[in-house]
């Protein structure tokens, strides 16, 4: 155990699997809990849409927040915002009842603390990889980390919601943000003094420099672009999964859970193999191959009837998209200076949450009119979009460096 406590990237992995274990049984079960009471698909797209746009407008400020004040302190701070709003959330269910209002507090909650969360660990992540840290290694660890907590969510998240109820998941979900807090505090890093605050000034200032720092180098951006479609694409399944095992398998919130959990199966799978399949085939290979299969699952999702094969295609859709992000990050972390990750982070966020916003919404709609079935073909549309730029950011990688060599 001592050991353990002198491992910053242990105890980094340990903190972010129990906060992923809190976030993950709420998130799970809120969109259940949304369509047992409400019935219809699109209140779930409404709830979800409230998180993305909350995200949305954090973005804004959480990457310059992150890249101004110390990192740990912003990791903690993002949970303790959580802790407080889940804690409302709790006492109103408890004295009042359940209430559709109060469910936008929780994706209020998800949406703000998540987004500054989010940035601020993968700067964390970067301190501690920077000590003669393995950079693959070390988001490999931190996907298997945030997926292992997913995954036993999803697994335990059906049969709590189903045999203690919701208000159960909320006092979970609060005591697990405090113990990752708590290790989270113990890490020893370098500490980032804070600058000179968030005056808006300095705000406009650092955004637009962000922005500059990206005007010649077209590659980079579009890759972390790329990085963020699997985040997308997760959001869908999100969105899309209650109602499909609800209306199109006609099955309960057990299977739900256990469905949500293959997610997490895959992805934690693809955490611990990407390293060896990386030195074996080519990193721009698995990425492409990720894409291509996750396209090929989302159509198979739009005919299937069966539980076992939806449990099949979600465990692809978690191996695929965990691996994109893996190698996404780790690229972007070797070629992104460290004074701009918050930044950069924020930049690229904002993009696929304006993107999860729109895919949403019709989502939401398209399941509604056409069937629960379509929310998985327009989840194949996005994972195509991938596909496309990242192709399009290798193309634009190749003539930057073949000018720089002309121009040597």
């Amino acid at each position: 155990m001592k050991s353990l406590f002198r491992n910053n990237l242990q105890l980094f992995l340990l903190a972010d699997l129990i906060c992923q274990f809190g976030a993950g049984i709420t998130l799970g079960t809120l969109n259940w809990l949304v369509l047992d009471h409400m019935g219809k698909n699109e209140l779930v797209s409404y709830v979800f849409g409230v998180n993305v746009v909350c995200g949305l407008l954090i973005s804004f400020f959480s990457g310059l927040i992150v890249d101004r004040f110390d990192k740990k302190a912003v990791v903690i701070w993002s949970n303790v915002f959580r802790i407080a709003l889940t804690l409302i959330t709790l006492l109103l269910f408890l004295f009042t009842g359940f209430h559709y209002s109060y469910v936008f507090l929780l994706a209020i909650s998800n949406g703000i603390g998540w987004n500054i969360y989010f940035p601020a660990t993968k700067a964390l992540l970067q301190s501690i990889t920077a000590k003669g840290g393995n950079v693959l290694k070390g988001n490999s660890g931190a996907e298997i980390a945030m997926q292992v907590g997913m995954f036993s969510a999803g697994a335990v998240g059906g049969l709590l919601y189903k045999n203690l109820g919701f208000n159960t998941i909320l006092i979970i979900n609060i005591v697990m943000f405090v113990i990752a807090s708590l290790l989270v505090k113990w890490i020893s890093v370098e500490t980032t003094p804070a600058k000179t605050g968030l005056k808006l000034a300095h705000l406009k200032e650092d955004f637009v420099d962000g922005f500059k720092y990206f005007r010649h180098r077209s590659a980079i951006f579009l890759l972390g672009i790329t990085m963020f479609i699997p985040f997308v694409a997760a959001g869908l399944i999100n969105v899309s999964l209650p109602g499909y095992v609800s209306t199109f398998l006609h099955e309960d919130s057990v299977t739900f859970g256990l469905i949500t959990m293959c997610y997490g199966i895959g992805a934690c799978i693809s955490g611990l193999i990407i390293m060896n399949l990386s030195s074996k085939i080519s990193r721009k290979g698995l990425v492409l191959a990720g894409f291509i299969i996750a396209i090929l699952c989302g159509g198979l999702m739009f005919v299937n009837h069966s539980v076992a094969i939806a449990c099949f295609n979600n465990m692809m859709f978690g191996f695929c998209g965990s691996g994109i992000r893996i190698i996404m990050y780790s690229e972007v972390m070797e070629k992104l200076p460290s004074e701009y990750i918050g930044r950069a982070m924020s930049i690229w966020n904002v993009i696929g949450m304006a993107l999860q916003i729109g895919c949403t919404y019709v989502v939401g709609k398209s399941m509604d009119v056409w069937g629960a079935q379509y929310g998985f073909l327009i989840l194949s549309s996005v994972m195509m979009l991938g596909f496309l730029i990242y192709g399009l950011s290798n193309r634009m990688g190749k003539k930057s460096s073949s000018s720089s060599t002309m121009a040597g």
